[in-house]
């Protein structure tokens, strides 16, 4: 049963990293999973252990399922036309209003337009946080996953052949 435990901690990683979220791997290592837990009933372990961990498989199931809806469901999709339309009106009147001195419309210029720009790189980012890898700045930290997965694996003695 550890071992299988440790199999899905890497299926769930794996998944992560690769940015992508396959249920069917991820069905196939909880029903391996869910079939160990129905030995322990054979084996007359009590019965608020099996709950428990039934309960926490159907938790871990349901989480999945979720995070495969979060990952392939654009959330934000009339945002990006909003921000876009708004910071491309805002830059191109910039360009018609009258400041003098010169330097600074130059410096309310750059201003605004980084900040447009900043607020449309922020939606895109938040669109989707479980990019992985991609050195954003609204990524879901997973050490903990990293981290679990690979105590695991060395309880279980992984990758060590």
């Amino acid at each position: 049963m550890q071992e299988n435990t440790a199999a899905l901690m890497r299926v769930i990683n794996t998944n992560f990293r690769n940015n992508v979220w396959s249920l069917e791997e991820m069905d196939s290592v909880v029903d391996t999973i869910n079939a160990d837990i129905a030995r322990l009933v054979d084996l007359n372990v009590p019965s608020n252990y099996v709950i428990k961990l039934k309960t926490e498989m159907t938790n871990i199931e349901r989480i999945s399922h979720r995070i495969k809806t979060i990952a392939e469901t654009s959330f934000i999709p009339a945002a990006y036309a909003i921000a876009e339309l708004a910071a491309a009106g805002v830059i191109i009147l910039l360009f018609f209003v009258r400041l003098d001195p010169y330097y600074e419309r130059l410096v309310l210029f750059t201003v605004l337009c980084m900040l447009l720009t900043a607020l449309l790189l922020m939606i895109k980012d938040m669109d989707n946080s479980f990019d992985v890898g991609k050195k954003t700045y609204a990524d879901i930290d997973l050490f903990l996953l990293w981290a679990l997965e690979k105590k695991l694996d060395e309880k279980t003695g992984y990758g060590k052949k």
